[in-house]
């Protein structure tokens, strides 16, 4: 309760929540990554936000964003029932 109090006197701000942690940045630009408590399996800490600001997955959420598996599926049946 009292981390919490010095946080929001400090001025840190969530960016992200993801895999059991929380990204957080201050008003002077500072990063850091802060665990989920209570979070049963955390995943791994993206350590590449801390030194450059930029998430590992943003890169494949750019390429990728837009796939979705039933349209993936969708179009292999339409193949499979065109070869047939």
């Amino acid at each position: 309760m009292i981390g919490s109090l010095f946080d929001m006197i400090g001025g840190w701000r969530t960016v992200r929540s993801r895999a059991g942690f929380i990204y957080q940045e201050s008003r002077g630009g500072k990063r850091r990554i802060v665990p989920i408590e209570g979070w049963r399996k955390p995943g791994l800490r993206d350590e590449e936000w801390v030194t450059t600001g930029r998430f590992a997955d943003d890169q494949i959420v750019k390429q990728y964003g837009h796939f979705h598996v039933s349209e993936h599926h969708r179009r292999e049946r339409a193949h499979a029932h065109a070869v047939a």
